[in-house]
């Protein structure tokens, strides 16, 4: 993979359209802007050299669409970035709600020897730390997968998955972590409350409330 490996710069952007696109975010510059927090002629700068590169393109609702050598490369740098945090994380113990921007150091350092080889050392793991799948592992989601706030009151429910759109922000990782809620969690949905803009879950002895922007962007199974 290293013959077709790119600028730390434009992995950055590759990265970032792959995972929005994959959460379901429209890659449209301003908001590509706001996810990597550059300024939107910035980005739109970018965005023109990268579709003369042949990486990208762009609909008529000005959506960015990666070309299939784009998906090549963001799904590599995606590949990497997972397989690092799942490394700092199993391995070296860091703290889980600080993986992601540590892992962001790490990603474009990796070779496709070393990637090999953490992927063999950990047992070819499935999922980041925060559940989002690994490109290239054979993830397939558990098929009665939901967002947390269409859970029910009263049901018990396990973390399957945390968006990168939260992982994006360090102070909701730390409440999410200083509250109990990570993947794996068994969590207790005590009362989702649209009228208050509200889901209220039990971890462990903690009763904490998320906004419901953030539990549609945390995903559970049944316990």
């Amino acid at each position: 993979m290293d013959s077709i490996r790119t600028s730390a710069a434009v992995e950055e952007y590759l990265a970032a359209i792959y995972e929005m696109s994959s959460e379901g975010i429209s890659p449209i510059g301003v908001r590509l802007a706001e996810w990597l927090k550059l300024t939107p002629p910035s980005v739109n700068g970018a965005i023109r050299r990268m579709e003369r590169d042949g990486l990208v393109t762009q609909n008529e609702r000005k959506e960015v669409l990666l070309t299939d050598h784009g998906k090549e490369l963001a799904g590599s740098i995606v590949r990497r970035h997972r397989l690092a945090e799942r490394f700092l994380v199993d391995i070296l113990k860091f703290d889980w709600y600080r993986a992601h921007q540590e892992a962001g150091r790490w990603e474009h350092a990796i070779s496709a020897e070393v990637e090999e080889r953490l992927a063999a050392f950990m047992d070819d793991p499935t999922t980041c730390p925060h559940g989002n799948p690994i490109p290239g592992s054979g993830y397939v989601a558990p098929i009665d997968i939901l967002p947390l706030r269409k859970a029910r009151d009263g049901q018990r429910v396990i973390v399957e998955r945390v968006f990168e759109e939260i992982e994006q922000n360090a102070e909701i990782m730390e409440y999410l972590h200083s509250s109990g809620i990570r993947q794996g969690q068994t969590l207790v949905v005590l009362s989702v409350a649209p009228a208050l803009g509200t889901v209220t879950v039990r971890a462990g002895e903690e009763k904490v409330a998320v906004g419901l922007h953030i539990a549609e962007k945390i995903w559970v199974r049944p316990a």
